[in-house]
């Protein structure tokens, strides 16, 4: 599969990069392929080759301050388990607005002017689509409830597993982030459950919900592959040839050889690397690679 075509644009050294491309665990082949026409002479020179780790584009999280619902204001200013959003609320779980029975206590919402608030087992989830394969992180804004009841803690899940628990919440609004998580090609979902016991009054607001792609850091383990250079030959027109090139390989199962430039007449074992027939070019020069 191609991934890039460069066409160099001087004979100064430039840097090319590839488009992103996605690979399994195990093995790969990773090669360069010339595209100039096999008469002539179309050479170019590759150095410094290294593959770095792609970050995958983050899903968008639909309505992540919460802000669709319609809550009305003033004191009862909040809504449970409100319909018709990007969000499905059960238990006690809804979203209430700045200034209500609830939220007077705590600042406004960080984000627009209402927040999602999770009372006790209640929960909020979210189908999340249009993933590409790769490892995040999820960011939000949580806060404990300032004016009544006791502490709340809840977890955060991706696809049923836990990804991050938040408990001993400030009363004023701070960033959390989740442990980092795999999502595969599709649609996922993500939720946020309550852990207080269902007696009583927990409630824990939240606000800001972002999907980041993972920061890696490193990158894969490259071959390292040398070549003994077997050096000028001279041979006679019609001259049996037969020259064995030595290479040597680390971090790879099985080297195989290829040269460009031969005379008429020679050819390479691809997997001995020598290189043999007859020399039947008679106006050879050639320098082959």
């Amino acid at each position: 599969m191609a991934v890039g075509t460069v066409t160099p644009s001087g004979t100064s050294y430039g840097t090319y990069s590839t488009s992103t491309f996605a690979v399994t665990a195990g093995t790969h082949t990773i090669a360069f392929v010339g595209q100039a026409p096999a008469t002539g002479d179309s050479t170019a020179f590759l150095d410094a080759v290294s593959i770095a780790v792609a970050a995958p584009v983050a899903p968008a999280v639909a309505d992540s301050g919460f802000e669709s619902a319609a809550t009305g204001t003033g004191f009862y200013g909040f809504v449970v388990s409100p319909q018709g959003t990007p969000w499905a609320y059960s238990g006690g779980a809804g979203v209430s607005t700045n200034g209500t029975g609830l939220t007077s206590g705590n600042p406004n919402a960080p984000q627009g002017s209402q927040v999602a608030f999770i009372q006790n087992q209640g929960s909020i989830s979210q189908a999340i689509s249009n993933t590409t394969d790769g490892s995040y992180t999820l960011s939000l804004k949580a806060a404990q409830r300032a004016n009544y009841g006791t502490a709340q803690s809840f977890e955060v899940l991706v696809d049923g597993a836990v990804v991050g628990t938040f408990g001993n919440l400030s009363t004023t609004y701070q960033s959390l982030t989740t442990a980092t998580f795999h999502l595969s090609v599709g649609s996922h979902t993500i939720a946020f459950v309550g852990q207080a016991p269902s007696s009583g009054d927990s409630t824990a607001f939240i606000d800001a919900v972002a999907i980041q792609a993972a920061t890696l850091s490193g990158t894969p383990n490259l071959p390292v592959i040398s070549l003994t250079n077997p050096g000028s030959q001279v041979n006679k027109t019609n001259d049996v040839i037969s020259l064995p090139v030595q290479g040597s390989a680390s971090g790879v199962d099985t080297l195989y050889y290829s040269a460009t430039g031969l005379p008429t007449g020679l050819t390479i074992d691809a997997n001995t690397g020598v290189i043999s027939g007859m020399d039947d070019d008679f106006n050879a020069a050639n320098g082959a690679t």
